[in-house]
């Protein structure tokens, strides 16, 4: 899947149903402007294929691209890890269960390899 908020690049995205909420490499999400804010950051814990990460909770609308139909817009919400100064974020982006998957329908062919999605 790629996903991209209003008017920023798009990224590839797994969809991965066991994921609490969307995981966002740091410097992307600074990229697309999702930085914390003072008024409402929620920071936790996550742990990510066996490594516990520190970061926090940040809210955003984002758009599915899709391949033929229309584009879907959804507010998702992502967590983006604080990594340590000169520390680079080893994994892909992810598109969870909680805070998005939840938010939409959606089905998977993988016979196809192919994933279905529309608005709730």
């Amino acid at each position: 899947m790629t996903v991209a908020p209003e008017g920023r690049h798009a990224v590839p995205m797994i969809v991965d149903t066991g994921a609490p909420w969307c995981v966002l490499d740091p410097e992307l999400a600074e990229a697309w402007g999702l930085i914390p804010t003072a008024t409402y950051t929620p920071s936790t814990e996550l742990n990510v294929r066996g490594t516990s990460y520190r970061g926090n909770l940040i809210r955003a609308a984002v758009a599915l691209q899709a391949t033929s139909g229309v584009d879907l817009e959804i507010e998702a919400t992502f967590f983006v890890p604080t990594l340590d100064p000169g520390e680079t974020w080893p994994w892909p982006n992810f598109l969870g269960l909680d805070g998005f998957l939840n938010r939409i329908r959606f089905a998977v062919d993988a016979t196809e390899n192919v994933f279905y999605f529309g608005a709730r």
